[in-house]
């Protein structure tokens, strides 16, 4: 270790780092195939619509939204939500580049450039990073701002300019989410290293003392600036956050709570995983034998440590990993650069693992987007101005959205308040539902057999059910279908606005409708009968839009 910059090159070395840096482009490239065609994840639907919040008004939370500020000018790009979303995909996919230099700059503190080109391809090859790598969400960020500052560290001259640099990218990476925390036993075994091999042991400390002071106030200087420019931020929202994440995702857990998440992302990436248990095992045993390079080694397994957030981590699922595994491919590395490794031992490995990708990449391609396409072109057919509107995760990031974030994690923080959709109701007008997510689908009936945990409560459910009608597709508008007689009945409106009347004449409040007719309707209590018996439909608008051929089939979202 640390002799990389003075050993001789082996015969064929430069053809085998050719083979290997045109293998990581192999890959990258993969991923731009699969940013243009491979669906958004609700996810990313709900990251993008934080921007739009924040440029509402909105937004009330000031950590994990920094983004809001670097991504505020996709909403001027025009185009859809998809469209957006695309474009925000490059931007990570240049994220994601940037990491895979940065972690072959880790590695090379420590190897030669093959076992480092090695580790690079490991870590861009695996399927998780193939599907996941660039998505429009905070990890790719996050990534690329925490594994520059341990680079620095590692790497850095020791400097002002240095110290800043770590300092302000770690202090970002945290604004942009707190699961960086999980990266610390790497900082502080990289930290150690630095000091220990230093040639100037006090200097180093002392630098590395101001990079983390530097890296506190960077982080409350930004958290400070950040919420006072949110027009709803406060203290108190963040301090629920905090807590919330803390006891959901960590607290109430569990150990592997996604156990079978962690084993399907170990099968997207079969060879990265068996060369970093085969890493792990022949560092430990080496370690135990080998005292001159055991602070070396110790040092790498430390760097593996934040791979132990997913024994406690809820939300460790497949995107989680292109994020946490990075510092791992240190390991990697090491057995690359082992003398005891055959000669054809990493051009076969190399060759698997893109092989691999490749059939990673035209599996999910099969994931497209045309479902989500065909609904938001149509809702905004339908709707050419902003409405209010409830879903599951922001998919109308352009217009205002009613409800909560119906992940997991959102549904268990919904199931420790009150029902919530009548309130809402009571005080806003929401004509549009879009039905995505075990939740809404359980509410509308396309579904059953939804754990409890992921329903909503039966009083939210009839609300719902009892305001909205199926409008096209998974697109549902505000509106009734009404038992009408000849004997007056009465029948309560929550959403204010005209309507559409489909059916029989009728009479509504002693006003004679033709079908075909509309009517303003006020919220509250109103009458209607009918001549004839009939189930007579309301419908939101004046003759809303609604698209002649038949909503394609298929789900809205496959999962992660």
């Amino acid at each position: 270790m640390s002799r990389v910059q003075v050993e001789p090159k082996a015969p064929g070395e430069n053809a085998l780092n050719k083979m290997l840096v045109a293998s990581i482009l192999l890959c990258l490239a993969l991923q731009v195939w699969l940013a243009l065609v491979m669906e958004i994840n609700w996810d990313e639907f709900y990251f993008l619509s934080q921007v739009y919040d924040y440029q509402r008004g909105e937004l009330a939370t000031a950590l994990q939204t920094l983004h809001v500020h670097l991504f505020g000018w996709l909403t001027a790009i025009g185009g859809d939500e998809i469209r957006q979303v695309i474009v925000g995909r490059f931007f990570m996919l240049a994220c994601e580049s940037a990491t895979c230099a940065l972690v072959y700059a880790l590695c090379r503190t420590f190897f030669g450039r093959p076992a480092s080109l090695f580790a690079t391809l490991a870590y861009v090859s695996a399927g998780f990073t193939i599907i996941y790598g660039a998505s429009f969400r905070t990890d790719p960020l996050a990534a690329m701002l925490i594994i520059a500052s341990l680079a620095i560290v590692a790497r850095g001259l020791i400097s002002l300019p240095a110290a800043i640099g770590s300092a302000l990218c770690a202090a970002v990476a945290a604004m942009v989410t707190v699961k960086v925390i999980f990266y610390a036993p790497a900082f502080a075994a990289i930290a150690a290293y630095r000091w220990r091999t230093s040639a100037e042991p006090r200097r180093a400390l002392a630098w590395l003392a101001l990079a983390g002071a530097l890296a506190l106030i960077f982080f409350g200087a930004l958290y400070l600036l950040h919420l006072n420019s949110l027009e709803r931020g406060s203290l108190s929202a963040t301090r629920s956050m905090l807590g919330g994440a803390a006891s959901t995702t960590i607290v109430e857990a569990g150990l592997f709570s996604q156990g079978s998440e962690i084993v399907r992302s170990a099968i997207l990436a079969p060879v990265k995983t068996v060369l970093l248990i085969t890493a792990l095992v022949s560092i430990v045993v080496t370690a135990s034998r080998n005292k001159e390079e055991r602070l070396e080694l110790l040092v790498l397994l430390s760097c593996a440590a934040p791979l132990l957030s997913l024994v406690i981590y809820r939300n460790a699922f497949p995107y989680f990993f292109p994020f946490i595994v990075p510092p791992g491919m240190l390991l990697v590395g090491w057995l690359g650069d082992r003398q005891a490794w055959p000669r054809l031992g990493l051009p076969i490995a190399a060759s698997l693992m893109v092989a691999w990708a490749v059939f990673v990449a035209f599996l999910w391609s099969s994931h497209g987007q045309m479902v989500q396409r065909q609904t938001i072109a149509a809702v905004h057919r339908m709707f050419p101005q902003p409405v209010v509107y409830i879903d599951r995760s922001g998919m109308i990031a352009s217009f205002p959205r009613r409800g909560f974030f119906m992940s997991t994690w959102g549904m268990l923080n919904y199931h420790k308040g009150p029902p919530i959709f009548s309130e809402i109701l009571s005080r806003e007008t929401v004509p549009l539902l879009i039905i995505s997510g075990p939740a809404l689908n359980e509410s509308a009936g396309l579904i059953a057999g939804v754990p409890d945990q992921l329903r909503l409560y039966p009083q939210d459910e009839k609300v719902l059910q009892q305001n909205y009608i199926q409008h096209w597709g998974r697109i549902w508008v505000a509106g009734k279908r009404l038992d009408a007689n000849p004997e007056p009945s009465t029948f309560r409106v929550m959403i204010p606005g005209r309507y559409t009347v489909e059916g029989a004449p009728a009479s509504i409040d002693g006003r004679a409708l033709p079908p075909g007719a509309t009517v303003d309707l006020e919220r509250g209590l109103h009458s209607v009968k009918s001549a004839t018996p009939q189930i007579l439909t309301l419908r939101w608008g004046n003759h809303l839009y609604r698209p002649a051929n038949a909503p394609l089939p298929g789900p809205m979202y496959r999962g992660f």
